[in-house]
């Protein structure tokens, strides 16, 4: 069988031009006033508490703090990622801020947004094709009658089926706060909704943060204890959000959590000679207590500020990354510093030693994400003044290699996901600065896109696609296994098929350097990535359910195959329901 590559390489080349556009956007009179609060808050973190306790003020500075930046029309970045045209996800109608995006299995997206405080009803929009298309935008709160507010502080967080959707209220009352929690709740990865419904035991003042595992949820968010005062606390269930308890730990509006089967991970910011330092915790039951207690930022005096907290299941390793605004390095203009990482790879047992991300020390609001085979995407706004910001993206790949940055134009805060080869950004815009509009959009990057003609011989072929989201050409019988053999009209990436092929076929899509794929008890035809990999190399979830060797199939007989090929279909048995984790080495050519 011959494999023969027409267009672009089956493997992206690194980034030689660091000047690449990622976003190109212009300044506004929202980014020079959320600069002003930043400007504040760095300087003098305890005059920017004071006032946070007047709400008024409070809700101007979240105004602010969500601005964004309006795009131009350069649409790719040549190099590692090509990145799609920006898309509007919101109706153009209002002034929207505060994008939260998550994702389920390999391609389904939600975005979910902040709305004027008297409208929102907790707007969201869903891409079931990893961000190529997206479904109309809908309201999740469709009953004015039991839930006549707006909400505001949005938040998502899915997995597997289940997303959810958390929002604060806001009630006008004689101090106009935010006064309810209120939640919806899909069981079918945003396809269908359930009636809203209020959770948790106290008014809430501001969403903080929410995480997911299974059928527990984990929330943080400000509780009002009289009209002058609001604390941080914690809720979660364990039921799918039917009931929630209150935790006895106090944690602060800085909270980013991360929750797993058996352990919660928090990281909160905490005083250390009058500077604030980052502050991991883990607890085994749910944040009741925190028997371990870390610092990672280095006690010198030094503020450490902003930061976000990344979690994946990469393979069999529970992976955790902090990243933060560092201002021990020097600061440029007073705003911008360093952006500092720190990783762990064993559930948080141990630390790897700081890294730093930026050229110069000129980064500040950072985010990240990892995806489950080790890709990493960061964001941070390049601030070199207080009247100047710069959106800059990097991206580490599962063999520890990062990008050059990916930059351009005057930016502000941008949220990120990261999926099977693909990294996802959405923002506020500000479409009309002399009005104020904000409107939300996303962006998607890609490895390049590829062509592939293989030449098979001639009949029939065990076969899979090397890309997903593959146009095929010239497979007219195409067959699936599922203990019995099932005619199929299109073929989904992971699995193998057997197809009578007269002529060479021409694939088209995005390369998959990792992979993970269901089995079942007995025999299973599989598919491959888009680079060679060795069977040595697949691992199994549990360990040790393979049973038999795998095989391959030339066009006359099976052989035993000692690596799986794109492109190719094999055979391999099981012994119970499980996972085949793949892993291609992504040293690029």
């Amino acid at each position: 069988m011959k494999h023969q590559n027409n267009g672009c390489a089956v493997m992206p080349r690194y980034v030689k031009n660091e000047g690449c556009s990622f976003l190109s956007f212009r300044f506004s009179i929202y980014q020079f006033l959320f600069k002003v609060f930043s400007f504040l808050y760095s300087s003098t973190k305890l005059l920017t508490l004071v006032l946070m306790k007047h709400h008024l003020l409070y809700g101007a500075m979240l105004l602010f703090f969500f601005f964004n930046p309006t795009v131009h029309a350069q649409d790719t970045c040549d190099g590692y990622l090509v990145w799609d045209p920006p898309i509007m996800l919101s109706d153009g109608t209002g002034s929207l801020t505060g994008p939260v995006i998550a994702i389920t299995g390999r391609d389904t997206i939600h975005v979910t947004f902040r709305g004027n405080p008297l409208h929102s009803r907790l707007p969201y929009r869903r891409s079931v094709t990893n961000g190529r298309t997206w479904e109309p935008l809908q309201d999740l709160i469709t009953d004015t009658v039991e839930f006549p507010i707006g909400y505001t502080n949005t938040t998502v967080v899915a997995e597997g089926l289940n997303v959810y959707v958390f929002g604060n209220g806001e009630y006008i009352s004689e101090f106009g706060w935010p006064r309810e929690n209120v939640m919806v709740k899909s069981t079918d990865r945003g396809t269908t909704w359930s009636s809203p419904r209020r959770f948790g035991p106290d008014s809430a003042g501001g969403l903080w943060s929410a995480s997911i595992s299974g059928d527990t949820l984990i929330v943080v968010y400000s509780a009002f204890r009289n009209h002058f005062g609001k604390e941080t606390r914690e809720i979660y269930s364990t039921d799918g959000g039917e009931r929630w308890t209150r935790t006895n730990d106090t944690l602060d509006s800085w909270t980013r959590t991360a929750l797993f089967p058996g352990t919660f991970h928090a990281v909160r910011e905490t005083s250390i000679n009058w500077a604030d330092e980052k502050l991991y915790l883990r607890s085994y039951d749910l944040g009741n207590t925190f028997p371990h207690r870390e610092l990672l930022s280095s006690i010198d005096g030094r503020n450490s500020f902003e930061h976000d907290l990344a979690s994946a299941i990469v393979g069999k390793d529970t992976t955790l990354m902090l990243v933060w605004r560092e201002t021990k390095y020097g600061c440029v203009g007073g705003f911008g510093c360093s952006i500092a990482l720190r990783e762990s790879r064993d559930n948080g047992n141990t630390w790897l030693p700081e890294e730093i991300l930026t050229e110069q020390p000129e980064g500040a609001n950072p985010e990240a994400d990892i995806y489950r085979d080790g890709t990493v995407g960061v964001t941070w706004d390049k601030a070199t003044t207080i009247l100047d910001a710069e959106v800059v993206l990097r991206v580490r790949y599962a063999d520890g290699r990062w990008t050059p940055r990916l930059s351009g134009g005057h930016g502000g805060i941008v949220n990120i996901a990261v999926s099977a080869n693909t990294v996802h950004t959405v923002w506020a815009i500000d479409t009309d600065s002399l009005h104020g509009t904000l409107q939300i959009f996303y962006r998607r990057g890609v490895f390049k896109e590829n062509t592939m003609r293989i030449y098979y011989p001639t009949g029939w072929n065990l076969v899979s696609v090397p890309f997903a989201y593959s146009s095929v050409t010239n497979l007219p019988s195409l067959f699936s296994f599922d203990h019995g053999y099932l005619s199929e009209d299109s073929m989904e990436f992971g699995k193998g098929y057997w197809a009578k092929i007269e002529s060479s076929v021409r694939y088209e899509g995005d390369i998959v350097l990792n992979d993970t794929i269901n089995v079942t008890t007995g025999w299973n035809v599989i598919g491959a990535l888009t680079k060679p990999i060795g069977v040595n190399t697949i691992q199994s979830l549990p360990d040790s359910i393979v049973t038999s060797s795998y095989f391959g199939y030339d066009g006359g007989a099976y052989f035993t195959a000692d690596s799986l090929r794109p492109a190719s279909g094999y055979w391999v048995k099981v012994k119970q329901n499980g996972k085949l984790i793949l892993r291609a080495s992504t040293n690029r050519q």
